[in-house]
């Protein structure tokens, strides 16, 4: 592990695996070392103490879930009201991100849909976007509380396609793995030891979170306790209304 405040050395923070050493390794540049870049590398780096490779959804459960696995310790430790202001940022960098992430991933969906974009200019990509974004609330909605899409597909969608809904699969399961630890410390911390120590080369995503007693994030199950975490509260159907 690494701390280098050298301003010519890699400037952010990054987990990899050294084959020649047979050990994992971190780097935490002049402009990675916040609390939350170094718990979420160290949950890289204790997931590569058991196993080289991984999926790239399970691999950021492993780092985001640490993440969330601290939130969750820090209420025994913090004042009430600095803790509520800092699950509350938390929450919401967490729902912008899964927005912002399932966004792009219809995005690309509706671009890789067309028989060609040959002639297309970037006003015609917007334009996708904007038909994207009225999903999701409208444009200005979107652009005022989650960003600038049009200024996101420019960069996440042209230099790194395709993978950017993970993260909003991963964080969906971070989440999952909050609300257990909020209910019962130990149980938490059991779940995310499970999904890094117990992986197999015959395991997928979801047989890890079935191991870990953590639901699939393609059910209900998932998303009602993504909304019982930010809200504070199980959402409920007024059956008599529909």
């Amino acid at each position: 592990v690494v701390f280098s405040n050298e301003i010519n050395s890699h400037p952010t923070a990054f987990q990899t695996y050294l084959d020649d050493l047979e050990a994992p390794f971190c780097l935490f540049g002049i402009n990675g070392q916040s609390t939350s870049t170094i718990i979420h590398e160290f949950g890289h780096y204790y997931a590569s103490l058991h196993a080289e490779t991984s999926s790239y959804d399970l691999a950021e459960v492993q780092s985001q879930g640490n993440e969330m696995l601290l939130l969750a310790y820090m209420k025994s430790l913090m004042n009430p009201k600095v803790y509520g202001a800092l699950r509350g940022y938390t929450m919401y960098a967490n729902m912008n991100t899964i927005i912002s992430c399932v966004i792009i991933d219809e995005f690309e969906r509706e671009v890789y849909s067309l028989d060609s974009v040959v002639g297309f200019k970037s006003a015609d990509f917007d334009a996708i976007m904007t038909k994207v974004c009225e999903k999701y609330g409208g444009v200005d909605w979107v652009w005022e509380n989650v960003g600038d899409m049009n200024d996101y597909w420019r960069q996440v969608a042209t230099n790194n396609p395709v993978y950017y809904i993970s993260y909003a699969i991963s964080l969906t399961s971070a989440m999952n793995l909050y609300a257990s630890a909020r209910s019962d410390m130990d149980a938490g911390c059991e779940a995310y030891r499970i999904l890094v120590e117990e992986v197999t080369e015959e395991d997928t995503y979801l047989t890890m979170l079935k191991k870990a007693g953590l639901p699939s994030p393609f059910d209900t199950e998932a998303t009602e306790q993504v909304i019982s975490v930010v809200w504070g509260m199980r959402p409920t159907v007024n059956t008599d209304s529909q």
